[in-house]
Parts: structure tokens; sequence; C-alpha cells
């Protein structure tokens, strides 16, 4: 059996240029203030996560 591999090459490139591309984006259950904080606990845990300091002023 021979195969051609600039065949099976440009097929691979082909489908790696159509896959989308996909990001993660976290899920809370809650989301409250805490300690000048904005918190998120994530969803099926009780993880805690800092999701913007309230005191820091952007320019």
């Amino acid at each position: 059996m021979l195969i051609n591999l600039n065949d099976f090459r440009r097929r691979k490139q082909q489908s790696e240029a159509k896959k989308n591309g996909t990001t993660a984006i976290p899920v809370f259950d809650r989301i409250f203030i805490e300690n000048d904080e904005w918190v998120g606990e994530l969803a099926g845990s009780k993880r805690k996560v800092v999701i913007e300091e309230l005191d820091k002023k952007k320019h």
C-alpha cells in the first residue's frame, strides 16, 4: 500500500484550519463582595475566585 504523504499533510492542514477556537468560561454559583473584591464561587465546588479588586483605579 502506497500513501502519498503530501495529500495527507494537505488534508490535515485543511482540517486544522476549519477547527473552531473555544474558550472556557467559568460559571459562578454566587458572586459577592468580600474585602473590597468581587469574588465568584465556582459552580459545583466551594472554590472562590477573585474576579476584580474594587479599590484599584483604572487609568
